[in-house]
Parts: C-alpha cells; structure tokens; sequence
C-alpha cells in the first residue's frame, strides 16, 4: 500500500480523529465496554487531537495514502503518566484503520516514531495497550518488554493496560 509518512499539523485533526474513531469500532468490541467506544465519535476526537497537535511537546506523525485519507498514525510524547516517569518518551498512540492493519505500516510508523524521538534526545520509551487488545503482541514483537498491568479509569469505567518499555527504542526500531 503507497502510503506517506508525515509529521501532522493542526489542519490534520479531523482526518486523524476519523482514522480514530474507525481504529477503535473495529478493534475494541469485546476489549472494551461498548459506552465507551459509542463515546468516542469523530467530533470528540477531531477536539481531542486538536489539541494534542497544537501541543509542541508532542510528535505526531501520519500515513497518509494517495488520496488524502489517514491510513495510521502515531503520537509520541512525554510520558502522561507519572509511573512512567522513568521513560524519555511514550507511544501515547498507535492506530491503524482495520483496511491497513498487516502490511507493516504499524512498523514504519514505530520507525517513524522512533527516528523523531532520538532527534529529540529521547532514548527509553513506554507504551501501555488495552488488556485484551488483539494487537499487544505488536510491542514484544519490537522488542518491547512487558512492565506490567494497571487499572485506569476512563468516562467513570475502570479499564486494564499491559504496559511495555523499551530502553532503546531508537536502536529496537533499528
């Protein structure tokens, strides 16, 4: 699949939230509860990553095909989380439309990740995926170690992450 990889700008919001929004409808049935998926629509979305590409502390990067749609993204920033303190940096976000998924754009994207990450000085990284995500197994295979498990809460729900970490991740990106 022809795809360009790009750093995001704030006129990208709208087209990231779509790639999202479809990410999550085909990925989290069954991972996590329904409301909460029905909760994140395009509209939320397109606000949330507004805000997230107006924020200079953060790497955005897209897979854009031919024709302008997002393809996949990923979002590297410092850590959120204050047990991840320990981290340079986070995968804060890894989306692939389900048309997209298998053809190792999830790798160029980490790539990606990883090459705007070292021009910033960040080494170590961290990246937590939903407890039952069939796509966890992504990160090991990247040579990401398993940290462990929390709850978090989102929309009053609890949820469960794996958390995974790297302490190269420039150099496990190859």
């Amino acid at each position: 699949m022809p795809v360009t990889l790009r750093p995001a700008g704030p006129a990208d919001a709208r087209a990231v939230a779509e790639a999202h929004t479809a990410s999550w409808a085909t990925t989290y049935p069954g991972v996590l509860p329904a409301p909460l998926i029905a909760g994140r629509t395009v509209e939320s979305r397109t606000v949330e990553w507004t805000g997230y590409l107006t924020d200079p502390r953060g790497i955005l990067i897209v897979a854009e095909e031919p024709d302008g749609r997002v393809a996949g993204f990923v979002n590297v920033q410092p850590p959120r989380n204050p047990a991840d303190s320990d981290y340079d940096c986070e995968i804060s976000h890894l989306y692939l439309r389900e048309d997209c998924q298998r053809l190792g754009l999830g790798r160029k994207l980490m790539r990606a990740a990883a090459d705007a990450a070292a021009q910033r000085g960040w080494r170590s990284a961290v990246v937590q995926a939903f407890k039952g995500n069939p796509g966890a197994g992504f990160y090991p295979r990247l040579g990401a170690r398993r940290l462990g498990e929390r709850a978090i809460g989102m929309d009053g729900l609890t949820v469960f992450e794996t958390v995974y970490g790297w302490d190269d991740f420039p150099a496990a990106m190859g």
